[in-house]
């Protein structure tokens, strides 16, 4: 990993380089960009949605923390204003976890994520 990027408790904009690096938000809604490489991008229950403004499937990662797993999870097509973005949010509550901004969410799998 290269960079290590955390955000605090307010709405944050975190910035990667050209490498491979990890990204958590905090709590907030924040907006997360992790360059160029493999990158890795914290998501989390009750900590806000998290913009992910240039997410590859099969490079980049979603790490799930506070024991979520991907059957936790919708994946979803956004709509409206948002119809060019996947929506990954939770089963249970409807919780908006994050926005893949230009993602299409047919190309998301559960490959594209991890459990930490």
């Amino acid at each position: 990993c290269d960079d290590l990027l955390w955000g605090g408790t307010g709405n944050d904009i975190l910035k990667g380089g050209r490498g491979d690096d990890l990204l958590r938000g905090g709590t907030g809604n924040d907006i997360l960009k992790g360059g160029s490489g493999r990158d890795r991008f914290v998501l989390a229950a009750g900590a806000g949605t998290d913009t992910i403004t240039d997410f590859t499937s099969d490079q980049d990662l979603i790490e799930l923390s506070a024991g979520l797993e991907f059957a936790d999870l919708n994946i979803t097509q956004g709509t409206h204003e948002l119809g060019r973005d996947t929506l990954v949010s939770l089963t249970t509550s409807n919780e908006l976890l994050a926005i893949l901004t230009g993602v299409e969410a047919s190309t998301i799998t559960s490959t594209d994520f991890s459990i930490v």
